[in-house]
């Protein structure tokens, strides 16, 4: 009889301690059987026992050849992504005949749904609708997949583009047909209420679904007439278009049987779930322009039965405070607070009064009470500001930056407590540092070691918000405008030339010039600190703007400009055949100052303010020459008499 083998470990030694035993056991006992069979049902669709991820329906696969095709395809769009040309037009065609009959393998396949995302954009309105039709009967199974649903939200947005056109009555109907291709008939609404009225059924399971959920928001918010247009890779921005009657009936059904059907509890439960609150989202801003679009504005059913309605206490309700500071819910205060009427913004008041500081300095809650200072009204923003001066000790601290522009934004708005915010942030800067320069402190420069420059020399970083909060203070009063102007020309020559090349700080410094009241004082001292370095910036690609606009700065100062373009043309090659350089070269006429400086002084003059010697005297009430009365004539005979009288005296 053949000896057993050896086995490693302590699992499988021959002295092994109970505890040991009873804690294999219970591992055992959390892995599931064998016997499980993968796709077992949780939250209504199929879910991996394993992964817990749910499972993607099979719809077919491509072959080998199929698959190389749609690779080759994918990296041919990058040269072809543009229909001005006959080519591009050919080699859409062709990739349509190549998908025709097999869209939804080639959807859910990662090459070729890649290829149906560039191709959208090409495609005509009527191959567009070709292959929505093509997959009637199968929605419900293409959100469920991973590459499905991301094609399938792009072509969704295209589809909202042609009912928009169609809804208007601007579609060009007169396409032409490639040969074999089979003319849908339909127009877009009814392929869209079609799909619509495939997913209903199933919605209420597939409200939590991983993959789903991004593409029934889509869904939901096409029902509103909002399409989403799609920039620059996976970013997206949402552009209102015309839809049928039709379109806004339908959500509202699904939002009616939601309120009636589930209780308050179960939909709360919905907000903070981390995907079934991308469907609230939906549910709450169509509900709320529902209530508004009406001549007699109503009450929004679930925004009331959620949080809204008078029998809930806003102070002691605690899922209130669930939805500041949960990561996914707090999107859907957001939306309640943006929509909701004027007469609920006291209770808000209410239940924040004490904690408003706190609030605006949390992670996730200070997004909310952004949204939230944008809709207050005078009285309630003196209530805000009175409290940041009684209860807070440092309103510059970097998490309060953003909060702080958008409360001196709507100062500003209101033209109401600006004096009071801009004295209570100048007074906490000053007391945070012993530096009497503003500028560094909101703007919290750092030297942080370049990771790309090979000598590891240290860059200055800069706080955008900060930035921001510097150029909100150019909307408001002269004088705090002064003391931002002030700053800068007390910067040293270094920080200055740091602050000109860094892409954040550079675009504050270009506010600041572009301020229309810059006085004559300011704009020859800051020239003065950059003399000597415009080589420099130049050929930066944040400084190349300052330079640019110098040209403003040093309107009505011929002596200044002329410097300037001095400095440029001894840079000469340098300058000239640079990147960002050549720019700053054409913009200046420094080819031209080289060549023909005559011409360019003529150029430089034409561009030079006119001066009206007589403009002062004629503005001047009573110094017109219209406005002076008329001398009397003098009499000939009386002048005569007088002489005589002088002669004999």
């Amino acid at each position: 009889m053949p000896k057993g083998r050896k086995q490693r470990g302590k699992k499988h030694s021959s002295k092994q301690d109970p505890e040991t035993e009873e804690a294999h056991i219970e591992v055992d006992n959390l892995v599931p059987s064998e016997t499980v069979e993968e796709g077992q049902e949780e939250n209504g669709f199929q879910v991996n026992p394993y992964t817990k991820a749910p499972v993607q329906p099979f719809l077919g696969a491509l072959d080998p050849e199929e698959e190389k095709y749609f690779q080759e395809a994918e990296k041919a769009f990058v040269n072809h992504f543009t229909r001005d040309n006959e080519e591009t037009r050919y080699f859409i065609d062709s990739v349509y005949r190549e998908i025709k009959g097999k869209e939804l393998i080639v959807l859910n396949n990662v090459f070729g749904s890649k290829v149906l995302e560039h191709m959208f954009p090409l495609a005509t309105t009527s191959q567009i609708k070709s292959v929505f039709s093509s997959l009637n009967g199968h929605y419900l199974e293409i959100v469920q997949t991973t590459f499905g649903s991301y094609a399938f939200e792009k072509l969704l947005s295209h589809m909202a583009e042609i009912v928009d056109l169609e809804t208007k009555g601007a579609l060009d109907n007169d396409e032409e047909m490639l040969e074999g291709e089979d003319q849908v008939f339909s127009t877009a609404e009814s392929l869209v209420m079609y799909m619509c009225n495939e997913i209903r059924p199933d919605f209420s399971l597939l409200i939590n679904h991983k993959l789903a959920v991004h593409v029934l928001h889509k869904i939901l918010m096409l029902l509103d007439g909002y399409r989403f247009v799609y920039a620059e890779g996976r970013r997206e921005s949402m552009v209102h278009i015309r839809v049928p009657e039709t379109f806004p009936q339908f959500a509202y059904s699904i939002i009616d049987s939601a309120v009636e059907n589930l209780s308050t509890s179960e939909l709360r439960n919905y907000c903070v779930d981390r995907y079934a609150s991308k469907i609230m989202q939906a549910f709450v801003r169509i509900d709320f322009e529902r209530a508004q679009g009406g001549k007699k504005k109503k009450a929004a059913p679930l925004a009331d039965k959620l949080l809204l309605s008078s029998d809930n206490n806003l102070k002691e309700l605690p899922f209130l405070d669930t939805l500041l500071k949960d990561e996914a819910a707090s999107r859907i205060l957001e939306i309640i607070i943006e929509k909701m009427p004027n007469s609920q913004i006291p209770r808000f008041r209410e239940a924040w009064e004490g904690r408003f500081y706190r609030l605006c300095v949390h992670p996730i809650a200070n997004f909310v009470m952004q949204h939230y200072i944008k809709r207050l009204p005078l009285e309630e923003l003196g209530y805000v500001v009175q409290e940041l001066k009684q209860g807070s000790d440092n309103v510059v601290r970097k998490s309060f930056l953003a909060v702080l522009k958008t409360l001196l934004q709507r100062c500003n708005t209101l033209q109401a407590y600006q004096h009071e915010l801009a004295s209570l942030i100048f007074a906490s800067a000053e007391e945070k540092e012993k530096k009497q320069n503003i500028i560094p402190i909101l703007l919290r420069s750092k030297h942080k070691r370049d990771v790309n420059n090979p000598e590891n020399k240290r860059k200055l970083v800069n706080n955008m918000l900060g930035a921001q909060l510097l150029e909100e203070f150019l909307n408001g009063p002269k004088e705090y405008v002064e003391v931002i102007l002030n700053n800068v020309l007390e910067l040293s020559h270094e920080q200055l030339m740091e602050y000109c090349q860094e892409s954040v700080s550079s675009r504050l410094i270009e506010n600041i010039l572009d301020w229309p009241d810059l006085d004559l004082i300011f704009r020859k001292k800051f020239l003065n600190l950059l003399s000597n370095t415009i080589v420099e910036l130049s050929i930066s690609a944040s400084g190349s703007h300052i330079v640019d606009k110098l040209w403003k700065v040093s309107r009505g100062l011929p002596l200044y400009r002329t410097r300037i373009v001095q400095e440029l043309v001894q840079g000469g090659d340098q300058v000239k055949f640079d990147f960002y350089g050549k720019k700053v070269w054409s913009n200046w006429k420094a080819e031209l100052f080289r060549r023909a400086p005559d011409e360019w002084y003529r150029f430089m003059k034409e561009d030079e303010p006119v001066k009206r010697v007589h403009e002062k005297a004629r503005n001047m009430p009573g110094l017109s020459a219209n406005s002076q009365p008329l001398r009397k004539r003098p009499n000939m005979e009386e002048s005569a008499n007088e002489t005589e009288k002088r002669v004999r005296a």
